[in-house]
C-alpha cells in the first residue's frame, strides 16, 4: 500500500521491487521472479476489499501473460484481451451475500 502515490508512481515502486527479487537470487540455481498487480484508490475501489481484488485480479493476468511482469488493472486488459475486462470481472464480495 502506497498512500499518496500515483498509478504512474507506483509502477516504478513495483519495477524497482521486480528487479531486487532477481537479483537477489542470481547466484542461485533456481530463478526467481516476481508477478506483482497493481489497483488504485479511487479509480479501482473505494474500499480495501475492492482493491485487494482488483489487484489480485490483476496479479493473476501478469501470472498468466507469462510471469515476471507488473500489470495495473487496465492493463491487464490489454495483456489478455480473451480473458475480458479485469473490473468487469470483478465481483464484489457484498454482491455475494
Amino acid at each position: 500500500i502506497l498512500p499518496r502515490t500515483t498509478r504512474q508512481d507506483a509502477y516504478v515502486v513495483a519495477e524497482r521491487v521486480r528487479v531486487q527479487i532477481a537479483k537477489r537470487m542470481e547466484k542461485q540455481t533456481i530463478a526467481v521472479t516476481a508477478s506483482i498487480g497493481l489497483a488504485s484508490y479511487p479509480a479501482d475501489g473505494v474500499v480495501a476489499d475492492e482493491l485487494v481484488d482488483v489487484a489480485d485480479n490483476a496479479l493473476y493476468h501478469a501470472k498468466r501473460a507469462g510471469g515476471n511482469r507488473i500489470l495495473r488493472s487496465s492493463d491487464a486488459v490489454s495483456e489478455l484481451p480473451d480473458e475480458g475486462d479485469v473490473r468487469g470481472t470483478y465481483t464484489k464480495r457484498n454482491d455475494l451475500n
